[in-house]
């Protein structure tokens, strides 16, 4: 079943073998519902981007990412250690933490219609990071899960 990372990520903990179907059932549907949540969502954060400046924030998207994803792997670690976890939970549980979107993309585009001097390349340093993490972030949770014996 799902739990542990799984259960840190937003699933919930399910007990193994309890509701499979109904479990199945809820996955389907959310990761149906996602795709076009996704699709609409991204639409509207990205027509509002100029493509030249999301070009010149590649830089510090890459800067600010690879510190978020240290950040994020150190202190998981860490409270894990603290916590006692399992050995493989303290090494991978800063996987399943990366991905994130919602709140910061509407907080960028705020500040990119609210402050017209600065805000657009705010905006778009912003989209970017979320688009990087929203990349690279399922996978690394796919694998922490897989390494811990959950997926």
């Amino acid at each position: 079943g799902i739990g542990g990372i799984g259960g840190g990520g937003g699933m919930g903990h399910i007990p193994s073998g309890a509701l499979d179907r109904e479990k199945e059932e809820l996955l389907t549907a959310v990761n149906m519902i996602m795709s076009y949540t996704n699709i609409a969502f991204f639409a509207i954060a990205g027509a509002s981007l100029k493509i030249r400046v999301l070009l010149e924030v590649l830089s510090p998207t890459l800067l600010i990412v690879t510190a978020r994803v240290v950040a994020i792997f150190l202190g998981s670690y860490l409270a894990c250690r603290a916590s006692s976890a399992r050995p493989d939970f303290q090494r991978f549980f800063g996987f399943s933490m990366v991905t994130q979107a919602g709140v910061a993309l509407g907080l960028a585009r705020l500040v990119g219609a609210r402050f017209p001097d600065w805000g657009p390349h705010f905006q778009a340093l912003m989209t970017a990071i979320v688009l990087v993490n929203l990349l690279i972030g399922p996978p690394m949770f796919r694998h922490a899960l897989i390494q811990v014996g959950e997926a």
